[in-house]
């Protein structure tokens, strides 16, 4: 990652570790988990790795009677821009 675009985006190790705890900690497959993560990833295949949360059956499926055709034209810019839309787990309408 020392040419990424021209730039260096190395990140140092102690970083890494901690970047690495948090998102294994806090998996939807991680030990502690709740039945709500895990739902998440019900109906992701064994041998798939969705590279966004808009790629999931899960997102998709809760999101499926909403139009995202204006949404790249307005401030929301991007399905993946959840808080645009979500606050506290509530939708702003």
């Amino acid at each position: 990652m020392n040419d990424h675009f021209g730039e260096d985006a190395a990140i140092p190790k102690k970083d890494l570790d901690v970047i690495r705890d948090f998102l294994t900690s806090h998996a939807a497959d991680a030990p502690g988990a709740t039945a709500r993560e895990r739902h998440y990833l019900g109906a992701i295949l064994a041998d798939s790795t969705p590279l966004r949360i808009t790629a999931t059956p899960w997102w998709n499926q809760m999101h499926a009677d909403f139009n995202f055709d204006g949404v790249r034209h307005s401030q929301v810019k991007s399905p993946a821009n959840c808080l645009a839309c979500h606050n506290n787990n509530n939708v702003i309408q």
